[in-house]
């Protein structure tokens, strides 16, 4: 539950944006770690060696007293469960920062009625609506094709025309429908971050925001991914929450496994493949309970067969079975409220 040592910089991202007339914007990133998967932002914000909004710029040999911090984005480094990136962004609000004019400028923004404000909290932020492609195995769909009926007409395994799965399985490419949304908020919203990373819906839940409004079917909504920045604007202090929601409504995001394999299960009271059943004494101790699944001609096959779901080669009045697994982490999205209007 603490940051282990202290904040340190790093040099890549350490950078300076200004031009003529407008505001002179710094850019120093920093590296902590923590100790616990469970630390989030606010176990950095006030840790050592990370900078705090309203500081001066100060970074490796230089400074520049006018500009202040007034942004501070913290973010999980990819692919690290216990080293995060802290960005500071500091401004000299005025003129270009090379000038030396540094007398202030508030920024005006658009209220939801379209009428000018410089309130951070009561400006209408973006809202977008996009897609990616995601890319799976296809494993079940409605067979159309004029052969042997068994799956045809319905939906069912992707089998070649002897009812044996495809392996490795086709591959669908197809669009999912994603939501990035933002809110503003004085304090920062507890039970976010990281209680959210990789989240999937577990109940109904419609995502509304400004006329558009969707339906999500449980554990077909997902949060891609989701910050906080700790900004400033016009001498206000507050924190800007960014999430992206991806919505499957075609396959959702619960793993869904056809059940297929090249060999059955030899518990006692099982078919032990020769007409019989497999008795106590069939297996010797230290001996896996499986046994190898042969064909007609009595040799193991060599590709995987449709399993009945209770580890035996499925029969020829049977349907296929799907494995499904329960995602880690499944939860009501209660707590995302003050990003889109949720019910």
């Amino acid at each position: 539950m603490a940051i282990v040592g202290s904040a340190q910089q790093v040099w890549d991202g350490w950078s300076l944006t200004a031009e003529w007339g407008t505001v002179g914007t710094f850019n120093v990133v920093y590296e902590a770690t923590v100790d616990s998967a469970q630390d989030g932002p606010l176990t950095l914000w006030a840790a050592s060696g990370v900078p705090q909004i309203g500081d001066s710029y100060s970074a490796g040999n230089e400074a520049e007293a006018p500009a202040k911090c007034i942004a501070l984005n913290f973010a999980r480094k990819p692919g690290k469960a216990l080293i995060w990136r802290i960005t500071a962004t500091y401004q000299a609000r005025g003129s270009n920062v090379m000038a030396g004019n540094f007398a202030p400028v508030y920024m005006q923004g658009r209220d939801e009625n379209g009428n000018p404000t410089d309130d951070p909290l009561a400006e209408l932020l973006p809202f977008r609506i996009g897609s990616y492609k995601r890319s799976i195995p296809f494993t079940k769909g409605k067979n159309v094709t004029a052969f042997n009926p068994r799956f045809s007409g319905t939906e069912g395994p992707i089998t070649n025309s002897a009812h044996v799965p495809f392996d490795p399985p086709y591959e669908i490419d197809y669009s999912v429908l994603v939501i990035y949304a933002k809110d503003r908020n004085e304090l920062f919203p507890p039970g976010i971050i990281p209680e959210y990373f990789n989240a999937i819906n577990e109940h109904v839940i419609t995502l509304r925001r400004a006329g558009f409004s969707i339906q999500c079917d449980p554990y077909t909504a997902k949060v891609d991914d989701i910050s906080a920045s700790l900004l400033m604007r016009n001498d206000d202090v507050f924190w800007e929450i960014e999430a992206t929601i991806a919505v499957d409504s075609v396959f959702g995001w619960r793993p869904e496994l056809l059940d297929r394999g090249m060999q059955a299960r030899a518990m006692v009271g099982d078919p032990d493949g020769r007409g019989g059943t497999i008795s106590s004494g069939d297996i010797e101790d230290g001996q896996p309970e499986l046994r190898a699944i042969t064909d007609f001609d009595g040799r193991p096959i060599q590709q995987p067969v449709l399993l009945d779901g209770k580890g035996q080669p499925l029969k020829a009045d049977e349907q296929a079975v799907y494995l499904t697994y329960e995602h880690p982490n499944e939860r009501a999205f209660d707590d995302l409220v003050f990003l889109l209007d949720l019910n």
